[in-house]
């Protein structure tokens, strides 16, 4: 099976500037901060912040000989990484969502918070999570619970991520876990077997 993350592409997506996003959908946010909304004609919304606490500029990628490891550094994983397999893993897979990229998920204040839309979702998701837990907010239910409990998913316990500021849309959400460790740091980085 051919490996679904390619760290060249993720290289890009790491470092490409917010504004580079815009043309993949239509920038709806407000006092200069982006809220980039891309319509696939989905019932289902995905999101992911595109931006992150460091700043500095590293990128490498560890294979083990065996094949077995990979492992990429870059500080920006949180949440580059969830945009990624958002616009490129997900497709690839033949998985279509809608998607929502925004900004300030950082500092508390997500733009996701103006997110207006006429459009019923089932439900949404987001990767933007360290380790491989999920956690739900309160959103959490004893339905969702047993659910993804039998899915053999572990939850967890987190504080904040853009998709808390979507309670408005009346739908289910979740956060899962996509491998990264460290983040917020120099040392951050993804096992990128544990994504897959």
């Amino acid at each position: 099976m051919k490996p679904l993350v390619k760290a060249a592409r993720l290289y890009d997506v790491a470092r490409a500037p917010i504004s580079s996003f815009v043309p993949l959908g239509t920038d709806i946010g407000t006092n200069g901060k982006r809220l980039i909304y891309i319509d696939r004609g989905s019932d289902i919304l995905s999101v992911a912040h595109l931006d992150s606490v460091c700043h500095s500029s590293h990128f490498d990628e560890v294979r083990w000989s065996n094949g077995n490891k990979q492992v990429i550094f870059t500080e920006s994983l949180d949440d580059r990484l969830g945009a990624y397999i958002l616009l490129e893993v997900l497709p690839a897979m033949g998985i279509i969502c809608d998607v929502l990229l925004t900004e300030d998920e950082e500092h508390c204040s997500s733009t996701a918070q103006f997110f207006e839309t006429t459009k019923q979702y089932k439900w949404m998701f987001q990767f933007d999570r360290a380790g491989t837990d999920v956690v739900l907010y309160d959103y959490e239910d004893p339905d969702l619970r047993v659910a993804l409990d039998d899915m053999g998913f572990i939850l967890g316990i987190g504080s904040y991520s853009d998709i808390c500021e979507l309670e408005h849309l009346g739908i289910k959400g979740i956060n899962f876990g996509t491998g990264y460790y460290d983040n917020h740091t120099d040392w951050s980085h993804a096992i990128i077997t544990k994504l897959q």
